[in-house]
């Protein structure tokens, strides 16, 4: 899967998602992803196989964000976003958990060809729904940012490739000079666009948006909790098939009581609590849940029973799914509202170049030595405690709190703000379908709570 890790945080066109409309962007990904699982089905070759899943990247990558944007602009107040996040969390680990049972199901039946094909059906519906349920917006295009875009892609694209690459060819000379080709990319990406913004010109990634401390630390916390939770969930694959011989199919079902309670605390419980109480007892609560999973799965050696991994994988799966809705809902409430598009792209980003860190790193670490298990699993649950301690100081601790003197610089509620006019994942075989089913599948579902759109003229809300 490295080929679509590498893709997925490096192919958002941030800026495009605001210049265009979600919308569109969602559409696009779904044609792009379709087209590409297509390919995969029938590609008579590796290279072609490769090739394939690199589109389905550039495809996934419009989708998340896509579809946050979509969300963030249907439900322009922090409670009812939270709980229409929190929804759209539960149904992805819906598709989390589906992915592993049905993709063995297919490979075991009728080969690995058929895990692509299962995407086609489904994002068809997918989009029957969006043109269904998803109201076409009015609006003109902005232009595009090619520098930064080329400066962002290049770089990040450099830097996650060298990660990838560190767990099978080690700190070598190609494998640092990409990491820091990539760094130097990035760092001109970011001057570029303090430039052009000083200079009123359209840019890929406003500096000002990620310039609070609230935007600033989701997006710390985005990418560190993706670096544990990749990271175990990669770890303990290798561990259960090396040590206990499970086969693929027998990992991903291992999962099971993860993916679960993951997808009911989102849907059930993180939505409403990060609705009533705001992001930052949600996010402390699930990190501290997340790190006392992995805690408890330090015990986990040769000879112990599946039980033991079973129970900490329910504290574990508690701690992600209370995390992902008010993660989410903190980063979109830091940021205006007609940036809530670049927002949602940045989200992504964060959270999947963390993703790849936790791979390469924690892989990296087990991958040769099983027995060091304890090791791997005790770094992961010291990020999540990391990751709860920012967000305990620097996220909101209620969702229409006003700012005490002693707020961090940058801080801004939804009092601060004008009132607007308008109120409207994957490691297993089957991951690239449940990625399309869940993008789609949750705006239909929560449409019938929201309140019926105002839009003005060139105006998408």
């Amino acid at each position: 899967e490295a080929d679509e890790d590498v893709m997925t945080p490096v192919s958002c066109p941030v800026r495009w998602l605001n210049a265009t409309v979600p919308r569109r962007v969602v559409l696009a990904g779904l044609v792009v992803f379709a087209a590409a699982s297509l390919l995969c089905s029938v590609a008579p070759s590796a290279t072609v196989l490769i090739t394939g899943r690199a589109v389905q990247g550039v495809g996934a990558a419009l989708l998340t964000p896509g579809c946050l944007a979509l969300i963030a602009g249907m439900y322009q107040q922090e409670g009812e976003r939270a709980r229409a996040v929190g929804l759209w969390a539960g149904v992805s680990g819906v598709g989390f958990a589906a992915g592993p049972a049905l993709g063995g199901v297919l490979v075991a039946a009728t080969g690995w060809r058929s895990i692509f094909l299962l995407n086609l059906p489904v994002i068809a519906a997918a989009c029957w729904l969006i043109v269904r349920h998803v109201p076409a917006p009015a609006g003109k295009p902005e232009r595009f940012d090619l520098p930064g875009q080329a400066l962002a892609a290049g770089g990040l694209a450099a830097l996650v490739a060298g990660l990838v690459e560190t767990a099978s060819r080690g700190l070598t000379l190609p494998v640092v000079a990409a990491m820091v080709g990539g760094a130097v990319m990035l760092a001109g990406f970011w001057a570029v666009e303090r430039s052009r913004e000083r200079h009123g010109r359209s840019v890929m990634l406003a500096p000002s948006l990620v310039a609070g401390a609230p935007m600033r630390a989701g997006l710390l916390v985005a990418a560190v909790f993706n670096f544990g939770l990749y990271g175990m969930l990669i770890v303990f694959s290798i561990v259960l098939q090396q040590q206990r011989h499970y086969t693929a199919f027998q990992a991903g079902l291992a999962f099971l009581p993860l993916t679960v309670i993951a997808a009911t605390t989102s849907g059930l419980l993180a939505g409403r609590l990060t609705a009533r109480h705001g992001p930052r007892l949600a996010l402390t609560a699930g990190m501290g849940l997340a790190a006392a999973g992995c805690l408890v799965l330090v015990f986990f050696g040769p000879h112990t029973g599946y039980l033991l991994a079973a129970a900490g994988f329910v504290v574990f799966g508690a701690g992600t799914g209370l995390s992902v809705p008010a993660l989410t809902s903190l980063v979109l409430a830091s940021a205006p509202p007609e940036q809530a598009s670049r927002a949602s792209g940045v989200l992504n980003a964060a959270r999947q170049l963390g993703g790849v860190l936790g791979v390469a790193l924690l892989g990296l670490i087990i991958a040769a030595h099983p027995s060091r298990l304890p090791l791997a699993l005790g770094l992961a649950g010291m990020t999540f405690a990391l990751a709860g301690a920012v967000a305990a100081r620097w996220s909101k601790p209620t969702v229409s709190a006003a700012p005490s003197d002693d707020s961090p610089p940058g801080l801004e509620t939804n009092r601060d703000r004008p009132r607007p006019e308008t109120i409207t994942d994957g490691r297993y075989p089957a991951s690239a379908a449940h990625r399309v089913m869940t993008r789609a599948a949750v705006l239909p579902t929560i449409r019938g709570t929201e309140r019926k759109p105002i839009q003005r003229e060139g105006t998408y809300r």
